[in-house]
């Protein structure tokens, strides 16, 4: 612990994560702080497989195409068409993981009790 920041490698940061949310990181989900919208990579990838594109406020419409272009964040800004929430970059953040800066591990951000929509 450096003063309020933590600094952990990514080594330490998965095995936190994956004894607190289970093995599989694209079930994570990520829940928005403005708009409790729930997302993780695999119910985004099941929108996306289910109806061909996804709206988004942040990136406007994500297709197969053009995801590689777009790359959302699914685990830190909220990829629904209503909003346009960033945790990284916006909040500088108490986790440093190899020199990238996160929020805390936390329940509203990520965690694998609450069902995305």
């Amino acid at each position: 612990m450096n003063g309020n920041l933590t600094i952990l490698t990514k080594e330490q940061f998965y095995k936190i994560a994956i004894e607190k949310y289970g093995d599989d990181n694209k079930d994570w989900v990520f829940v928005c702080d403005w708009c409790d919208n729930k997302q993780s990579f695999n119910s985004f990838m099941d929108l996306l497989k289910t109806n061909g594109y996804v709206k988004s406020k942040r990136y406007g419409v994500i297709t197969k195409e053009n995801l590689k272009e777009k790359q959302p964040r699914f685990d830190q800004e909220c990829i629904s068409e209503k909003c346009n929430f960033a945790s990284y970059g916006l909040f500088g953040g108490s986790l440093e993981v190899d020199g990238n800066r996160y929020l805390p591990l936390a329940d509203m951000l990520i965690t694998s009790t609450r069902k995305c929509n």
